[in-house]
Protein backbone atom coordinates (compact mmCIF):
# COMPACT_ATOMS: atom_id res chain seq x y z
CA UNK A 1 0.00 0.00 0.00
CA UNK A 2 1.16 3.54 -0.49
CA UNK A 3 -0.26 7.02 -0.44
CA UNK A 4 -1.60 8.69 -3.52
CA UNK A 5 -0.08 10.58 -5.50
CA UNK A 6 -2.33 13.78 -4.79
CA UNK A 7 -1.56 13.27 -1.33
CA UNK A 8 2.01 13.09 -1.63
CA UNK A 9 1.89 16.45 -3.53
CA UNK A 10 -0.86 17.85 -1.10
CA UNK A 11 2.15 16.77 1.61
CA UNK A 12 4.63 18.39 0.06
CA UNK A 13 3.05 22.15 -0.77
CA UNK A 14 1.85 21.70 3.05
CA UNK A 15 5.07 21.10 4.61
CA UNK A 16 4.27 18.05 5.36
CA UNK A 17 1.13 17.95 7.27
CA UNK A 18 -2.68 18.10 5.87
CA UNK A 19 -6.12 18.48 7.61
CA UNK A 20 -8.63 15.78 7.37
CA UNK A 21 -10.42 18.58 5.61
CA UNK A 22 -7.53 18.71 2.89
CA UNK A 23 -7.46 15.26 2.79
CA UNK A 24 -11.56 15.34 2.04
CA UNK A 25 -11.11 17.27 -0.16
CA UNK A 26 -8.21 15.14 -2.29
CA UNK A 27 -10.84 12.27 -2.19
CA UNK A 28 -9.41 10.93 1.25
CA UNK A 29 -12.39 9.70 3.53
CA UNK A 30 -11.36 9.18 7.26
CA UNK A 31 -11.66 5.56 6.91
CA UNK A 32 -8.68 5.43 4.06
CA UNK A 33 -6.97 8.44 6.59
CA UNK A 34 -7.23 5.45 9.44
CA UNK A 35 -6.07 3.25 7.32
CA UNK A 36 -2.73 5.01 5.80
CA UNK A 37 -2.06 5.62 9.85
CA UNK A 38 -2.18 1.90 10.47
CA UNK A 39 0.09 0.93 7.13
CA UNK A 40 2.56 3.78 8.78
CA UNK A 41 2.15 6.15 5.62
CA UNK A 42 0.22 8.80 7.90
CA UNK A 43 0.28 9.75 11.30
CA UNK A 44 -1.90 11.53 13.66
CA UNK A 45 -0.30 14.69 14.64
CA UNK A 46 -3.23 15.67 16.36
CA UNK A 47 -7.03 15.80 16.12
CA UNK A 48 -8.03 16.26 12.35
CA UNK A 49 -4.20 16.89 11.36
CA UNK A 50 -1.95 14.06 9.62
CA UNK A 51 1.39 14.30 8.85
CA UNK A 52 3.93 12.00 7.67
CA UNK A 53 5.55 9.95 10.24
CA UNK A 54 8.94 10.69 8.57
CA UNK A 55 8.53 14.41 9.23
CA UNK A 56 9.81 16.34 12.66
CA UNK A 57 6.60 17.32 14.78
CA UNK A 58 5.21 20.85 14.33
CA UNK A 59 3.56 21.36 18.18
CA UNK A 60 2.82 24.53 18.06
CA UNK A 61 1.07 24.54 14.53
CA UNK A 62 -0.98 21.71 15.95
CA UNK A 63 -1.90 22.90 18.83
CA UNK A 64 -2.90 26.38 17.08
CA UNK A 65 -4.76 24.02 14.48
CA UNK A 66 -6.69 22.21 16.92
CA UNK A 67 -7.42 25.75 18.63
CA UNK A 68 -8.13 28.14 15.98
CA UNK A 69 -9.59 30.70 18.65
CA UNK A 70 -6.06 31.01 19.86
CA UNK A 71 -3.52 33.40 19.02
CA UNK A 72 0.41 32.89 19.38
CA UNK A 73 1.71 35.43 22.07
CA UNK A 74 4.01 36.97 24.82
CA UNK A 75 7.12 34.31 24.67
CA UNK A 76 6.10 32.22 21.55
CA UNK A 77 5.47 35.58 19.43
CA UNK A 78 8.53 36.83 20.48
CA UNK A 79 10.15 33.74 19.10
CA UNK A 80 7.92 33.84 15.93
CA UNK A 81 9.29 37.32 15.03
CA UNK A 82 12.17 36.80 15.59
CA UNK A 83 13.13 39.20 18.83
CA UNK A 84 14.12 35.89 20.93
CA UNK A 85 17.05 33.47 20.20
CA UNK A 86 15.23 30.14 21.14
CA UNK A 87 11.95 28.85 21.36
CA UNK A 88 10.36 28.98 24.75
CA UNK A 89 10.09 25.89 26.82
CA UNK A 90 6.36 26.36 27.00
CA UNK A 91 4.55 27.89 24.55
CA UNK A 92 2.25 31.20 25.38
CA UNK A 93 -1.49 31.72 23.90
CA UNK A 94 -3.94 34.25 24.22
CA UNK A 95 -7.30 33.48 24.54
CA UNK A 96 -10.53 35.73 24.81
CA UNK A 97 -12.27 36.22 27.90
CA UNK A 98 -15.07 33.42 28.33
CA UNK A 99 -13.62 31.53 25.68
CA UNK A 100 -11.50 29.00 28.07
CA UNK A 101 -9.22 27.15 26.24
CA UNK A 102 -9.23 22.98 26.73
CA UNK A 103 -7.71 21.65 30.26
CA UNK A 104 -5.25 20.14 28.05
CA UNK A 105 -3.85 23.42 26.42
CA UNK A 106 -3.54 24.94 30.28
CA UNK A 107 -2.33 22.30 31.34
CA UNK A 108 0.89 22.71 28.58
CA UNK A 109 0.67 26.36 27.38
CA UNK A 110 1.18 30.20 29.80
CA UNK A 111 -2.63 30.85 28.74
CA UNK A 112 -3.46 35.00 28.59
CA UNK A 113 -6.81 36.52 28.41
CA UNK A 114 -7.76 39.61 26.71
CA UNK A 115 -11.31 41.35 26.00
CA UNK A 116 -12.84 39.93 23.14
CA UNK A 117 -12.72 43.15 20.92
CA UNK A 118 -8.85 43.41 21.85
CA UNK A 119 -8.09 39.90 20.26
CA UNK A 120 -7.52 40.76 16.91
CA UNK A 121 -5.45 43.71 17.53
CA UNK A 122 -1.90 43.59 16.08
CA UNK A 123 -2.68 39.57 14.40
CA UNK A 124 -0.66 38.27 11.78
CA UNK A 125 0.45 35.34 10.43
CA UNK A 126 3.65 34.14 11.80
CA UNK A 127 5.19 31.18 10.50
CA UNK A 128 7.14 28.21 12.70
CA UNK A 129 10.34 27.04 11.87
CA UNK A 130 8.93 24.02 10.08
CA UNK A 131 7.34 26.19 7.43
CA UNK A 132 3.73 26.54 8.49
CA UNK A 133 1.44 29.84 9.37
CA UNK A 134 -0.56 29.90 12.42
CA UNK A 135 -2.01 33.08 13.68
CA UNK A 136 0.45 35.04 15.76
CA UNK A 137 1.08 38.90 17.11
CA UNK A 138 3.08 41.39 15.50
CA UNK A 139 6.52 42.64 17.61
CA UNK A 140 4.31 45.84 18.56
CA UNK A 141 1.85 43.87 20.31
CA UNK A 142 3.73 41.84 21.43
CA UNK A 143 5.94 44.61 23.51
CA UNK A 144 2.88 45.98 24.57
CA UNK A 145 1.64 42.46 25.98
CA UNK A 146 5.57 41.63 28.11
CA UNK A 147 4.81 44.80 29.70
CA UNK A 148 1.07 44.47 30.46
CA UNK A 149 1.86 40.92 31.70
CA UNK A 150 5.41 41.34 33.39
CA UNK A 151 4.84 39.80 36.70
CA UNK A 152 3.81 36.41 34.86
CA UNK A 153 6.86 36.39 33.09
CA UNK A 154 10.44 35.93 33.54
CA UNK A 155 12.07 39.03 33.95
CA UNK A 156 14.85 37.93 31.54
CA UNK A 157 12.35 37.65 29.03
CA UNK A 158 10.93 40.69 29.22
CA UNK A 159 14.06 42.61 28.93
CA UNK A 160 15.74 40.60 25.92
CA UNK A 161 12.33 40.98 24.01
CA UNK A 162 12.41 44.74 24.52
CA UNK A 163 15.78 45.32 23.75
CA UNK A 164 15.81 43.08 20.77
CA UNK A 165 13.11 45.25 19.72
CA UNK A 166 14.67 48.16 20.18
CA UNK A 167 17.42 47.54 18.44
CA UNK A 168 15.51 45.65 15.20
CA UNK A 169 15.15 47.90 12.01
CA UNK A 170 11.51 47.25 11.51
CA UNK A 171 10.80 48.33 14.56
CA UNK A 172 7.07 50.77 14.38
CA UNK A 173 7.13 52.94 17.33
CA UNK A 174 3.83 54.94 16.31
CA UNK A 175 2.28 51.81 15.70
CA UNK A 176 3.49 50.81 19.63
CA UNK A 177 2.10 53.86 20.68
CA UNK A 178 -1.58 53.03 19.07
CA UNK A 179 -1.79 49.59 20.49
CA UNK A 180 -0.59 50.39 24.18
CA UNK A 181 -3.37 53.68 24.01
CA UNK A 182 -5.94 50.52 22.74
CA UNK A 183 -3.93 48.19 25.68
CA UNK A 184 -4.78 50.93 28.19
CA UNK A 185 -0.17 50.62 29.06
CA UNK A 186 0.72 53.67 27.33
CA UNK A 187 2.59 55.06 30.31
CA UNK A 188 4.32 51.62 31.09
CA UNK A 189 5.29 51.08 27.30
CA UNK A 190 6.60 54.68 27.61
CA UNK A 191 8.61 54.16 30.38
CA UNK A 192 10.02 51.16 29.13
CA UNK A 193 10.65 52.29 25.42
CA UNK A 194 12.31 55.42 26.02
CA UNK A 195 15.08 53.36 27.91
CA UNK A 196 15.89 51.96 24.57
CA UNK A 197 15.46 54.47 21.67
Amino acid sequence: MKLPSSIETALGANNGMLSMRQLSALGCSRTSAGRYVRAGLLERAGHGLYRRPSDLDDSLFALLFRNPALVASHGTALFLNGLAESAPERWSVTSSHGREPPPSVRAACLCFYVKPERLELGLCLRRTPFGNEVRCYDAERTVCDLVRSRRRLDEELVLAGLRNWGASPGRDPARLARYARALGVFDRVKAQVEVLL
